[in-house]
């Protein structure tokens, strides 16, 4: 290997010891009593109780969320392509349609529609070695389903949930992405 590149391994490995901390901190959280770990989640997770629809919800919840959110390294330059999740920027900087976004900030919260043709694709530029958490929209449904049915949520977090994905109906292209609806039992969100 030449030394630009080995230089430029050794500076992505070290930007990368902060996700390891952090994967190393979930499991720790993981092994803590109910009370300390709902302090703890609220800490970590203040993101995504900015998130419109997550705002009213119940700790657990959002203690759930926060177990299945996985953490990816990029370096400066590099194209980080849409994918169908709640995305936020842990550390760095990085562009997106003509805005920076710095530490904190998040895109993705159109992954629970269910209109492909509504959702904003736009990739993301990275100008730092960012870090970037994410949680699949696959995820994201499948613990509100577990939730909704031990009836550990909050009430308010599934209603705004089902009315975002609910309100694509209004906004078709050619019948593409119908939404299903509850009565008959089917849950078309996935």
């Amino acid at each position: 290997m030449d030394r630009d590149f080995r230089a430029e391994l050794r500076q992505f490995f070290i930007n990368r010891r902060s996700l390891h901390r952090s994967e190393r901190e979930t499991h720790l959280v993981s092994l803590l009593s109910p009370s300390l770990k709902q302090r703890a989640v609220l800490s970590q997770c203040q993101w995504l109780l900015r998130v419109p629809y997550l705002r009213e919800a119940n700790v657990l919840f959002i203690g759930k969320l926060q177990a299945l959110l996985k953490g990816q390294v990029y370096p400066p330059h590099e194209i980080i392509q849409w994918e169908d999740a709640l995305c936020q920027v842990s550390c760095g900087i990085v562009s997106r349609g003509g805005h920076i976004m710095t530490t904190g900030t998040f895109w993705g919260i159109d992954t629970i529609l269910w209109n492909p043709a509504l959702k904003n694709r736009e990739p993301c530029n990275t100008l730092t070695y960012v870090e970037v958490l994410t949680l699949r929209r696959r995820d994201f449904f499948e613990t509100l389903l577990l939730f909704s049915r031990a009836a550990q949520y909050s009430p308010g977090v599934f209603d705004q949930a089902l009315h975002h994905t609910w309100s694509c109906d209004d906004r078709q292209t050619e019948n593409e992405g119908k939404c299903s609806t509850m009565g008959g039992g089917v849950w078309g969100w996935w």
